[in-house]
């Protein structure tokens, strides 16, 4: 009999101990800061949680680039042997001698044309109520900015423009916005500050909400297929 509390309080406080760490995981907030600037082409992105003790960075200039640390020691990306490396290295000068890297443009225009579809489709409509929920759990505590935008298409334009405005604080904050209506091209180009803190748990109940719409299944879908068929080209 007392083998069996003693096992039942091991139970217990196991349990106890597993209950406490997921109520961490989900509850203590990841602070992060945003700043992007489309003249300088360049986007910088860091998080922290538990007091540093898990911090994730990110940004572009000329590359991407990120590190993934956790009690300052890196986890990604993996460093890769020396002699690895320099193959690597070497092949990639190679590479650039036949073939240059897509340019900045050509991303922004990648980006844009995601956006364009997302809201063609429905998608965005399908979601606003979802998005507005976790964008009010969300929001910045500060938020800057000017950002100008325009697609081929002036209705596009205008949706996009609804659904910002459906955002209940995007219009109380310091970032505006300045659509343009008579682009012949798609594009976007500003620059965007931001800090604040996200908990997880507003993250993992907005992703769950999400994948419940046919519409954003059947959108992720068709990004896959088009994924798939650049590759082929």
């Amino acid at each position: 009999m007392l083998i069996l509390l003693m096992i039942g309080k091991i139970i217990g406080i196991v349990l106890l101990i597993i209950a406490i760490v997921i109520a961490v995981i989900l509850l203590v907030p990841m602070r992060y800061r945003l700043v992007a600037k489309s003249e300088e082409k360049c986007a910088d992105f860091k998080l922290k949680w538990l007091l540093g003790l898990v911090s994730f960075t990110a940004g572009y200039r000329e590359e991407f680039h990120y590190k993934l640390r956790v009690a300052g020691i890196p986890i990604l990306p993996k460093k890769k042997k020396k002699e690895e490396q320099e193959t690597i290295e070497a092949d990639d000068e190679k590479a650039e001698k036949k073939k240059k890297k897509a340019s900045v443009w050509e991303r922004v225009k990648r980006i844009a044309g995601i956006v364009k579809a997302f809201i063609e489709e429905g998608v965005l409509s399908a979601v606003m109520p979802i998005l507005q929920t976790f964008l009010v759990r969300i929001r910045p505590r500060e938020l800057s900015g000017k950002v100008a935008f325009g697609f081929e298409n002036p209705a596009t334009t205008g949706e996009l423009c609804g659904g910002l405005s459906a955002i209940p604080f995007i219009f109380a904050t310091d970032l505006q916005f300045y659509p343009d209506f008579d682009t012949e091209e798609s594009y976007f180009d500003g620059c965007v500050k931001a800090r604040g803190h996200i908990f997880i748990v507003h993250v993992l109940l907005f992703l769950l909400a999400l994948f419940r719409k046919k519409e954003v299944r059947r959108f992720i879908h068709v990004i896959q297929q088009n994924k798939k068929k650049s590759k082929k080209k």
